[in-house]
């Protein structure tokens, strides 16, 4: 949810509302991490600015519950379908690019870092043209 990009301005604000507003996937979100200690959410505090998805959380890795929560979001988004005013399509169209992203096992900031050693020659001040908006 970090370093959004256009593309990925209403993301967040989706994937939050197809968990929060749904009462099966709040459920669902809360049975999944009802088991994390407070020393857990410490560790997931202090790691995942480094580590992002690829951090090893629990016995799996953050990617993993990333996907499952994603799962959730955008059944609980699905279960709302509340729709764009031309009736086209739902909610859920929102986190398109965050199923990209995950499919690839890549967060946005990963995929700036990516930019950034690669295309960008370790420069910051592509950023300013390509992601400005």
């Amino acid at each position: 949810m970090d370093a959004c990009s256009w593309n990925l301005i209403c993301a967040p604000a989706a994937f939050w509302t197809g968990i929060l507003y749904d009462a099966e996937s709040l459920e669902e979100a809360e049975i999944l991490s009802k088991d994390w200690t407070n020393q857990d959410r410490k560790v997931l505090n202090l790691s995942v600015p480094e580590q992002g998805l690829k951090l090893s959380f629990r016995n799996t890795n953050l990617l993993e519950i990333a996907k499952k929560l994603y799962l959730i979001s955008e059944k609980g988004l699905e279960r709302r379908n509340i729709l764009s005013t031309n009736k086209q399509y739902n909610e859920a169209t929102y986190l398109n690019k965050i199923k990209s992203n995950l499919n690839e096992g890549k967060s946005p900031a990963d995929k700036l870092l990516d930019k950034y050693n690669g295309t960008w020659n370790q420069s910051v001040k592509p950023i300013y043209s390509e992601l400005i908006f």
